[in-house]
């Protein structure tokens, strides 16, 4: 329940919550009001009751302390039509005495003005002498205990309850028996009985009760079937003018709410969604009145995409000159390949030549070792023939001494010229060797 009522719009839910605290605030109202309502008029009631009774006991004590003091009635009369009664067997109340005892002329005076009033008055007691005065359900029968225990406390002399299951209202007075109202004389001490045999002048027996004696109570009894159908009528009056002013409140409240919250609120979502999903102009903002939450909101929202856009301004430019440089480094990039291309030739030849110039070196070295030796050998060679050449200068001036020798002197001088001609084919050799090394 609470996931989808959090679904609905906060607009909707606003309105939801509303209606539903004016509802539960109409409701309340009207329960407390009522009730409140309801309990006026049975304390109404209950005042009303208190008058009667309160009457009855003032008119048991005007019987006793004015009448019978002062000896308005006729004792002799009431008590020959009493023997009269009880001759015939009649029931005691027919006799005119009956009607002449204090409590009987207050209780007869207040049940004569509540049937007026459609009301129930009458005697409730637990030592009756009339049975029908008994506490008649178990509802009375607590509600005088509770006095009882009440008054002999030292209490209030009044109790009211509802009776629900019945739905009325009982009130009752305490009756006390006392000197002045003249109860003692029918339930005081039997040894002052009027007949002599502890009985009173009715023929019942002398109960010996001392005086301040509750001994029941006047008993009214209202029911509030009047009270609950005042109180529907108010309601239903009540509810006829409430509903249609509550309705038209909640549908102003709505017109307003929509006004003043939905279309700002709708027109923030809608230039959010723009942004979002369209093609993101952030060039639109959001019309602003007032000072009010909404209105902050909606200048504070501006004021973001704006800044927003002053970014990507700001990063467009920047991009611009990221690409004129990017452009710029690739034309370089594509330089730097072809030079490097033409290095990579280049350091092809390069050791393609290191290559051929390692073979050269290994020739060389080779040829060198080769010339070395063949040094070695020209220079044994050359000092041999070096030395050939001195002997052949020393032969020369032995000749130049004796030219005119001996045929063995021809001979020997051939000899050494053989010897130098191979000397200077060496020397020759040599020189070649020599050379060959240089270009090499």
């Amino acid at each position: 329940m609470f996931a989808k009522f959090s679904s609905l719009g906060l607009g909707t839910r606003i309105i939801s919550v509303v209606i539903t605290v004016v509802v539960a605030v109409v409701a309340i109202n009207y329960v407390l009001f009522v009730g409140k309502y309801r309990d006026s008029a049975q304390q109404g009631m209950v005042d009303k009751a208190a008058a009667f009774t309160a009457t009855a006991d003032e008119a048991k004590n005007f019987a006793a302390q004015q009448l019978h003091k002062n000896d308005a009635f006729d004792k002799e009369a009431l008590l020959a039509d009493l023997a009269e009664v009880q001759a015939a067997g009649r029931d005691y109340k027919e006799a005119k005495i009956f009607n002449t005892v204090p409590v009987v002329v207050g209780w007869k005076s207040a049940q004569e003005a509540a049937d007026r009033e459609g009301l129930n008055f009458r005697i409730t007691s637990f030592e009756a002498r009339n049975p029908e005065n008994e506490p008649e359900s178990p509802f009375t029968d607590e509600l005088l205990t509770d006095l009882t225990q009440q008054v002999e406390g030292g209490g209030d002399e009044t109790i009211h309850r509802v009776d629900g299951e019945s739905n009325t209202l009982h009130y009752m007075r305490a009756i006390r028996v006392t000197t002045d109202a003249g109860c003692m004389m029918c339930h005081g001490d039997p040894a002052t009985s009027p007949t002599g045999d502890g009985k009173d002048i009715l023929g019942f027996p002398m109960e010996n009760w001392e005086d301040g004696y509750m001994h029941g109570a006047y008993h009214v009894e209202m029911p509030l079937a009047p009270v609950d159908a005042q109180v529907a009528s108010f309601v239903g009056f009540g509810l006829m003018w409430t509903v249609p002013v509550v309705a038209a409140a909640v549908f102003a409240f709505v017109v307003l709410l929509r006004w003043m919250f939905g279309r700002p609120v709708k027109a923030l979502i809608d230039r959010v969604r723009d942004i979002a999903e369209g093609e993101g102009d952030l060039t639109q903002r959001v019309e602003t009145r007032g000072q009010d939450e909404l209105g902050q909101l909606g200048y504070w929202f501006n004021q973001f995409v704006q800044r927003i856009h002053d970014v990507i301004l700001t990063v467009n430019r920047a991009t611009d000159e990221v690409a004129s440089a990017a452009t710029e480094i690739a034309s370089t990039s594509d330089e730097m390949a072809r030079g490097m291309a033409e290095q990579n030739a280049q350091v092809t030849q390069i050791s393609a030549a290191v290559e051929e110039m390692s073979a050269s070196v290994v020739e060389v070295a080779r040829k060198s070792a080769d010339a070395s030796a063949n040094a070695e050998q020209s220079g044994a060679a050359a000092t041999e023939g070096g030395q050939i050449v001195n002997d052949t200068i020393e032969e020369m001036k032995s000749i130049s001494e004796a030219v005119d020798g001996s045929a063995h002197s021809v001979q020997e001088l051939g000899k050494r010229g053989e010897q130098i001609g191979e000397i200077v084919a060496t020397i020759n050799d040599i020189a070649d060797q020599t050379n060959l090394l240089a270009l090499n």
